[in-house]
């Protein structure tokens, strides 16, 4: 299998990855926004999908695991910018 190479097609799996983690596990995503512990509920889950992240990309690309961190900031952002958290404060 290739690694993925380029920085905007990892930047993407690392989204769609993300984007399945709160699909499927959304009753604890929604809790996780609300109590500021998104990242305690959702570990194991983030972990296995770092791990399926980093195995399907090049270590080559330049800060390819910061690629990883931003993909879950930015869908946090998306999916729970309606649900009244300590975060958005």
């Amino acid at each position: 299998m290739n690694l993925i190479s380029d920085r905007d097609v990892a930047k993407k799996f690392a989204q769609k990855i993300v984007s399945e983690i709160v699909f499927y596990n959304q009753d604890k995503a929604v809790e996780g926004i609300i109590n500021d512990n998104f990242f305690d509920l959702l570990h194991n889950e983030i972990e296995e999908g770092r791990n399926i992240y980093l195995s399907r990309v090049s270590s080559n690309l330049s800060n390819v695991e910061n690629l990883y961190d931003l993909a879950i900031v930015e869908i946090i952002m998306e999916h729970g910018r309606n649900i009244r958290s300590k975060i958005w404060r």
